[in-house]
């Protein structure tokens, strides 16, 4: 299992991301970094995260919108050649089917998993940490037919909603 239990707070604007620090990352797979983000919450500070942090690594960084040809492939090519799993962290990052089972498969994967915190979208471990040792029935309530898809996308890969939800508090306990 990866490393688990890195958090960090981000704000965007301001003179720190106009100039910011640079390093030369150097990746062991194709990726520095996946964003996994739910859109329609953190949809563009994730393009202004991998803008910031392609400028700062001088390494690809992963993101759907912008690298995914093809959903199918979108564990292969993306999570699987990330060197880090970035989940950006908002209100509902955690009902949103793909953002699970992209969680999973960093966690099956051996890929190190850092939550980041959005700033005024909502995110609270507390909450997070409910939502999970309560999984099936917080899903469902939060997003109706969400835990149909969940359950699918791991009978595939032979694991089970139980599995997901240990790991998600395993994830959060650390962070």
């Amino acid at each position: 299992a990866p490393p688990l239990g890195r958090h960090s707070t981000i704000v965007f604007g301001g003179t720190s991301t106009l100039h910011p620090p640079k390093c030369n990352w150097q990746p062991t797979r194709k990726y520095c970094c996946f964003l996994s983000h739910y859109k329609n919450e953190a949809g563009s500070d994730a393009r202004d995260l991998r803008d910031l942090l392609q400028r700062m690594a001088n390494a690809p960084v992963f993101l759907d919108s912008s690298d995914l040809a093809d959903l199918k492939r979108l564990f292969t090519d993306g999570v699987q050649q990330s060197d880090v799993l970035v989940v950006l962290g908002t209100k509902g990052v955690l009902t949103r089917p793909w953002c699970l089972l992209e969680l999973w498969e960093a966690h099956t994967q051996g890929v190190p998993i850092i939550f980041v915190t959005v700033e005024g979208r909502g995110f609270d471990f507390g909450d997070a940490k409910h939502f999970a040792s309560h999984f099936t029935e917080e899903l469902e309530v939060a997003n109706p037919g969400a835990l149909e898809l969940v359950e699918k996308g791991l009978r595939q890969q032979g694991a089970t909603v139980d599995d997901l939800a240990a790991a998600l508090a395993l994830l959060l306990d650390a962070a």
